[in-house]
């Protein structure tokens, strides 16, 4: 008889396998594999050319180091639009996995139990990891039952455990993703609710409790729009991500013919958290709703909103579209020459400068520098001169070009931080102006500034424009 080999995804084997391969192996008809994950250097050769290092890195850890996972899931990235995410919907929910990876772990869990079943739907609403008791609370069995029923899947390698007592994790992110999203909609809603509702009991915080409150909360609930809140706003600094997809939870929440101001002001916070996230286009979403909630006659709070859905299309290309928004809402105001004409001017004159328009910059930009000396405004003068500035040297109009950046340095030198942080791009533009007139140790003193600034204001999203200084 020739010999053969098995192989294991997981090194373990089903008990009775398990049993039938330890007698091959001793009569020697048999061999023992226990492959290990590839590594991220071996998925390497796996993934097509053209593929950016960020999606790589999402779609290996998505994959576990499974080959057949990883090239599955690098077909379905392929066919979305770009962009997407590769790993949550627009909810936090996982997204369904690729049909063959879906198709493979269905097989897998259709030979288990019932009950089994249910324990690995509820560990897969808790989370890619879990712990016992939370599970058996989803589940709505006592928790001998569940530690049964986790055994079960240990053997089956659904779920394995980590190196911290009494919690198991998935044998990788996608098998999760699998088995919630084949749980019919009505069972992930109870099953949200339950573990929230475990949460609480045993005193976790709103951050742990928000995913599953997004997931199962009733319109008009108001104790679970403010913890949505509450928990957007916890994790503001660190994760502006999930703070903006709370705070639209929270007002998917809000009821109908509610508060329009409450609305308007989420929808704000909202929109200054993905723009945080460089999730430009959810941003500009949330900016839009809110315009079509300040009335007509509310001129420069329609503006201050215009400008910030120009600068929010300007960012994503938009350039055309960005002019016009700003030209109407200007000739809509009853003051030309007041601060919010100012924001629009300046935005205006921002959308020149990346149409390479710098003749159009230049006049904008002269036009903010002579108004902000005539009221004495510190901060619109450091701006103002800084864009003079890299409109003349941009024209080859290089002493002109000079002049300007010292009045912009000396206004930013004497504008105090917080103050600064209102506008830390200006750092930026004293910085390219800088680089423009090869005065390289004004750049990076500039940048070095913004940096600072950035890091004590929890403005992420500057940073990588000062750091390309």
């Amino acid at each position: 008889m020739g010999r053969c080999s098995a192989r294991s995804p997981s090194g373990g084997a089903p008990a009775a396998l398990a049993a039938a391969l330890d007698a091959a192996q001793r009569a020697g008809s048999a061999s023992r594999l226990a492959p290990a994950p590839l590594t991220s250097a071996e998925a390497a050769a796996l993934f097509e050319p053209g593929i950016d290092a960020g999606t790589r890195a999402t779609l290996y850890e998505e994959s576990g180091g499974n080959p057949f996972y990883l090239e599955e899931l690098q077909h379905a990235a392929a066919r979305r639009e770009p962009g997407a995410s590769h790993a949550r919907g627009a909810t936090g929910a996982p997204e369904a996995p690729p049909a063959g990876v879906a198709a493979a772990i269905r097989d897998e869990v259709a030979a288990l139990p019932g009950d089994v079943r249910v324990v690995l739907e509820s560990a897969a609403v808790v989370g890619a990891a879990f712990e016992p008791d939370l599970v058996a609370a989803v589940a709505g069995t006592p928790e001998p039952v569940a530690l049964a029923a986790i055994d079960r899947l240990l053997d089956a390698d659904l779920v394995r455990p980590t190196d911290a007592p009494r919690r198991f994790r998935f044998r990788h992110p996608i098998v999760r993703r699998a088995v919630y999203e084949r749980m019919p909609g009505g069972s992930r809603i109870g099953a949200h609710a339950r573990a929230a509702a475990a949460l609480e009991a045993a005193g976790a915080p709103s951050v742990a409790r928000a995913h599953h409150i997004e997931r199962s909360a009733a319109s008009g609930d108001e104790q679970a729009i403010g913890l949505l809140v509450d928990a957007a706003r916890a994790v503001a600094p660190r994760a502006p991500r999930a703070t903006g997809r709370w705070l639209n939870a929270a007002l998917r929440l809000l009821p109908a013919g509610g508060d329009p101001e409450r609305r308007l002001a989420l929808l704000a916070e909202a929109a200054a958290a993905l723009r945080e996230a460089g999730a430009f286009e959810e941003s500009l979403d949330a900016l839009e709703r809110a315009l079509l909630l300040v009335p007509a006659d509310r001129r420069e709070e329609r503006a201050g909103l215009i400008a910030q859905i120009a600068a929010t299309k300007r960012q994503i290309g938009q350039h055309g579209e960005s002019r016009a928004l700003l030209e109407e809402a200007l000739a809509a105001l009853p003051d030309p020459d007041g601060a919010h004409a100012d924001t629009l001017r300046l935005e205006l004159a921002l959308g020149c400068y990346f149409a390479g328009d710098f003749i159009g910059l230049s006049e904008l930009a002269t036009r903010q520098l002579g108004a902000a000396r005539e009221r004495g405004d510190d901060l619109l003068r450091a701006l103002a001169a800084a864009l003079v500035s890299v409109a003349d040297v941009s024209l080859g109009h290089v002493a002109a070009a000079a002049e300007a950046l010292a009045e912009a340095q000396r206004e930013f030198d004497r504008l105090p931080d917080g103050q600064l942080a209102t506008r830390v791009d200006l750092c930026g533009w004293i910085g390219l102006a800088a680089v423009r007139l090869e005065r390289v140790d004004d750049a990076l003193r500039a940048a070095g500034r913004g940096l600072v600034v950035c890091r004590a204001a929890e403005q992420g999203a500057t940073l990588p424009g000062l750091l390309g200084l």
